[in-house]
């Protein structure tokens, strides 16, 4: 029997075993990979961990700040803002105080000087003194007063008024005749009662001469060389708008108020700006037209009072808005002994059937052809937006798609073009301070001459220096 070596019963040679150090060398090429590829994995995760961490201390910490500035810092901030709003309002009202206390003593104050009178009881300190001080410039009466507080002198201005204005300046809407289908609100939506007016106001002809600025057709002409070049700017002659309304030229010329904004036809706006250091009265001798269609009209009176007195009609054809809450305007359609007729077409002629109506005062002037003292307001397309105080010595006459004006109306009567009832409401505006004292050109209460008082005062400088020994008089 054959014997058979054990290497020689399978028919693959077995490997010759490694030499040791081969085996060694490659233990530890495979340990230095595991190794690498433990790094690999492990150092990101490292790091991202740590990047969490700062991540999430870091938002900690802002919302840590947030909280200190909201919770902490915030209320400490508002606080002083308060308090100076504070302690600006009661500087406010103890210069208002010290104010109309000198006007009981107004013999004492001539223009220019200073009369001292004590804080009073407003005061933290009512023994402190207060200087006042008159001054008149072109017609204008303003009082000062000055009151120290630290190293710092406030001066605060207030314009003086004479009189009190009448009674009916202050209604919503009032008329001589009874006005029907009238939708008078107050400024709180409200419904109340249309007022009938005991006589038409602004029938005084002095009020009228006594304008601060003539607007006709030579001012016009001359008006970049005229003292109240700003002014006249606001408006321009437009006789064509007569002449497409009657069919014939107008016996009174035509003007129009405000300018297309940036001087572009294509503007949506309308712009009409008065730079005025005190209450402005403006007369024009003829018709004014205000606003278009398809345009608003803004009127800026830099917190004055505008009186445009008008001798003939006053066209509104579109809406009408002003661009301060302070500014005021009031517009009077129809000088003193101008009358008119009952224009029931809107044609501008005096038609067979339409009946005339006669001035408020007999005076030695001749009535325009074309009637005078109307305000027409909207026509067959358009429903206006006024916010304006409107007065007409004759009708108001709305067109046939209504109006709404925001304001005061004084008229003779209303009257509505065809045969719908065009719609009228009337919203009045809250009666601020200033509106119950009397602008210049306002009608007043007879014997109300020597009664003064003065508007809300408003901070007009802050001195810091020491400022003159003032005139001293007791208290």
């Amino acid at each position: 029997m054959k014997t058979v070596e054990p290497w020689s019963r399978s028919r693959t040679p077995a490997t010759p075993p490694e030499p040791l150090l081969g085996r060694k060398k490659a233990a530890s090429d495979g340990s230095v990979d595991r190794l690498a590829s433990l790094v690999r994995e492990t150092v990101p995760r490292l790091l991202a961990s740590e990047c969490a961490v700062l991540l999430a201390l870091l938002t900690v910490g802002i919302a840590f700040f947030a909280y200190v500035v909201t919770v902490v810092r915030e209320p400490a901030r508002l606080a002083r803002s308060l308090n100076v709003r504070i302690m600006a309002t009661r500087c406010r009202y103890i210069a208002e105080d010290v104010m109309r206390r000198s006007l009981s003593r107004s013999d004492l104050m001539r223009a220019g000087e200073r009369l001292i009178l004590a804080e009073g009881e407003l005061s933290p300190d009512p023994t402190r003194e207060a200087w006042v001080e008159l001054r008149q410039s072109g017609g204008q009466r303003s009082v000062l007063c000055g009151i120290r507080r630290g190293s710092a002198l406030l001066v605060y201005r207030a314009a003086a008024h004479r009189g009190r204005i009448l009674p009916c300046m202050t209604s919503v809407f009032a008329s001589l005749e009874p006005a029907r289908d009238v939708d008078v609100r107050s400024h709180d939506q409200s419904a109340i009662e249309p007022e009938l007016l005991d006589a038409m106001p602004f029938q005084d002809p002095r009020s009228w001469k006594a304008a601060d600025v003539d607007v006709d057709r030579a001012t016009l002409a001359n008006a970049e060389a005229d003292r109240d070049a700003l002014t006249l700017a606001a408006f321009r002659l437009a006789n064509e708008l007569g002449m497409a309304m009657k069919g014939t030229p107008t016996e009174l010329d035509n003007f129009v108020l405000g300018n297309y904004a940036f001087g572009n036809k294509s503007s949506e706006r309308i712009v009409a700006a008065f730079q005025s250091q005190r209450d402005l009265v403006v007369r024009v001798h003829g018709h004014l037209w205000i606003g278009a269609r398809d345009k608003d009209t803004v009127i800026g009176t830099s917190g004055r009072s505008l009186l445009i007195l008008v001798d003939g009609d006053v066209h509104i054809r579109g809406s009408v808005v002003l661009q301060g809450e302070s500014d005021r305007v009031r517009i009077v359609a129809g000088r003193p002994g101008f009358g008119s007729f009952r224009d029931l077409d809107g044609n501008g002629i005096h038609d067979e059937g339409e009946v005339r109506l006669r001035p408020h005062r007999v005076l030695p002037v001749l009535t325009p052809s074309e009637g005078a003292g109307r305000i027409h307001i909207g026509d067959d397309l358009v429903r206006p937006h006024v916010t304006l105080d409107l007065c007409a010595t004759q009708d108001l006459v709305v067109g046939r798609a209504g109006a709404e004006i925001r304001g005061r109306v004084l008229c003779r009567g209303v009257r509505r073009l065809g045969e719908d009832r065009a719609s009228l409401v009337v919203i009045g505006r809250a009666q601020g301070r200033a509106e119950s004292l009397a602008p210049r050109g306002y009608p007043l209460v007879a014997g109300s001459d020597g009664d003064e008082t003065i508007s809300e005062p408003r901070l007009w400088k802050r001195v810091d220096s020491k400022p003159a020994e003032p005139m001293r008089i007791d208290d």
